[in-house]
């Protein structure tokens, strides 16, 4: 059990003296401290340890209900709250369902990423060799060089500041792609590649270049 694991209204009760412990005096002080118990759950909760809740399915929600929609979790602000989380009758509570205690632990080795990619976007996970929803493929590397001069046996040496001839090529340069994201296509078409290419780059090294494909 965490130190940080406590509910405040039960320690209010602790703390009050025995011969004020009575059920108006502690209605009166829950009521003064509820927005400590709602700024702790937020936090050492919600935002440390993750969101339980359900996801968003259209229906009628009562005043702070939570839900996850888009990855992440609204609280409802009013009672037979029928309007889409982005409306103004939702407040975002947390930016991410996903504790950052577990977060903190993500990485871009193929593993690691293909169990974080398949949390984030409701998708399965699996052991290997089983295969997940959405998996990484890694591509052999193919090592190309260039030429310093328009064919090989005229290549000029190169110096520091000088050349002994000139230098030229109509070599192209190319990105080499590392690995490959395949994700089903009707996850696809609903997330977007642009949300999903930005949540792998918060994992791998800029210079590793990936291709996101649908299937």
């Amino acid at each position: 059990m965490s130190f940080y694991d406590i509910n405040i209204n039960n320690q209010l009760v602790d703390i009050l003296p025995p011969d004020k412990r009575n059920a108006n005096i502690q209605f009166l002080a829950k009521a003064l401290n509820s927005p400590l118990q709602w700024a702790h759950d937020m936090f050492f909760n919600s935002y440390y340890v993750g969101s339980a809740v359900s996801q968003y399915t259209p229906g009628t929600y009562n005043y702070l209900d939570q839900v996850i929609y888009l990855d992440q979790v609204y609280v409802s602000l009013v009672s037979g709250n029928t309007g889409l989380p982005t409306s103004a009758t939702w407040e975002l509570f947390q930016p991410n369902f996903i504790g950052v205690q577990e977060r903190m632990l993500y990485n871009g080795s193929t593993l690691v990423l293909t169990y974080a990619l398949n949390k984030e976007f409701g998708t399965i996970f699996r052991q290997p060799p089983a295969v997940s929803d959405i998996f990484i493929t890694n591509l052999t590397a193919v090592k190309d060089g260039f030429l310093v001069g328009v064919t090989e046996p005229n290549c000029s040496s190169v110096g520091q500041s000088t050349a002994s001839a000139a230098i030229g090529s109509s070599w192209t340069f190319i990105f080499l792609t590392h690995f490959s994201v395949s994700v089903p296509a009707a996850v696809l078409a609903s997330i977007g590649v642009n949300q999903i290419t930005g949540y792998i780059k918060q994992y791998v090294p800029a210079s590793l270049k990936f291709t996101v494909i649908g299937y």
